[in-house]
């Protein structure tokens, strides 16, 4: 009987199918079951390569590196579909950028499709006390102290609950990976919304420290 087996290199546009003898012992693996921890585990591993590739400038100049991706999937302990899946998640992320150079928005925005955790911003409300609609630009200066609160208990809430779509162990990654998320959140509507409050709260600078 015949099987088929994924081949792929560096710069290809997409993996190639090619038959291969199923009754080979040599290409059979054992179906391992993969939770949503270990796909967490694989997410982090990857948005660290990803971030690295983009902020050091590696992206920029010569393109995000395929090879470096596929190997984290390749030595990753998750089944080969879920394998195949992110080898493909990896090759479209390369394929988009290499039509366009990547910058914070774009990056961004491919970031947040990538881990996938709108669920999570849609889990965790917050309502302000003060009503900033007539404000001409939200920045830091015009939210309210008890607003603040509010944003920066939030913000710890998306920043435990992260670890169940992406696990980051560097704190330093895991602040930028949430800074990258709400930015992208924040551009998705150009008009006055929540996420505009929250990344000026958190991120933005006050009159006396520009």
């Amino acid at each position: 009987p015949m099987g088929v087996a994924v081949v792929y290199q560096n710069n290809w546009v997409e993996a190639v199918l090619t038959q291969i003898d199923k009754s080979e012992e040599q290409y059979r693996q054992s179906d391992l079951i993969t939770d949503e921890y270990a796909l967490a585990v694989i997410k982090g591993l990857l948005a660290v390569e990803l971030i690295f590739q983009y902020e050091t400038g590696i992206a920029t100049e010569d393109g995000f590196q395929l090879d470096d991706l596929l190997e984290i999937i390749h030595n990753s302990e998750i089944n080969s579909s879920k394998k195949q899946d992110l080898v493909q998640e990896m090759v479209d992320w390369c394929s988009c950028f290499e039509r366009e150079t990547p910058v914070n928005g774009s990056f961004a925005a491919k970031l947040a499709e990538f881990i996938s955790c709108n669920g999570l911003f849609e889990a965790l409300p917050i309502r302000f006390s003060k009503d900033y609609k007539g404000e001409a630009k939200i920045t830091r200066d015009c939210i309210d102290k008890k607003d603040m609160r509010t944003i920066k208990e939030w913000f710890d809430r998306v920043y435990d609950h992260l670890d169940s779509y992406v696990l980051l162990t560097d704190t330093n990654i895991k602040n930028r990976v949430l800074r990258y998320l709400l930015l992208n959140k924040r551009v998705e509507e150009i008009e006055y919304n929540k996420y505009q409050l929250i990344y000026e709260g958190i991120y933005g600078k006050t009159r006396n420290n520009t």
